[in-house]
């Protein structure tokens, strides 16, 4: 609570009503999945959850992005707020936005996700039989073509 206390050059003074101030600190929001440096099969579903409290306020939303692009809004259950995504390959950058009923927000300490694609290896066998090895992670397919006869 606040007063102020003005005083004119006579000496005279008078005193402010009582004034509430509210000193609103952030929520704090944590990333809890995917962990930082998650490596995961692309395509496939994953789902963001992160931990987010509010201080003062009591959290309203929280928003994920992927650096700067939008992913969408958490969805709360079970103390948490969560968002399931089909995410194709490549890294991504992730954060979680909290926001508290005073219209405070604060932004996730960021967590990698590497959503890595299988390599697809096209082999071309020219002999009468031969045997390919694919090591695990790639998909392969093969071709047969009759050897050349001079």
């Amino acid at each position: 609570q606040i007063t102020a206390r003005a005083t004119d050059v006579l000496g005279v003074s008078g005193t402010s009503a009582i004034t509430p101030v509210v000193v609103d600190i952030p929520p704090s929001v944590t990333m809890v999945s995917p962990t930082n440096g998650t490596v995961l099969a692309a395509p496939a579903n994953v789902t963001l959850t992160a931990s987010a409290t509010g201080n003062f306020g009591s959290v309203t939303n929280v928003d994920f992005y992927s650096g700067s692009a939008f992913l969408g809004q958490g969805v709360f259950t079970n103390w948490a707020y969560t968002r399931t995504l089909l995410l194709q390959g490549g890294e991504y950058h992730l954060t979680a936005v909290a926001f508290d009923s005073w219209g405070l927000g604060a932004t996730s300490a960021p967590v990698t996700l590497v959503m890595d694609a299988p390599t697809v290896v096209s082999v071309t066998i020219e002999y009468h039989s031969a045997s390919v090895q694919v090591r695990s992670g790639l998909a392969a397919s093969s071709k047969y073509r009759k050897p050349l006869v001079p």
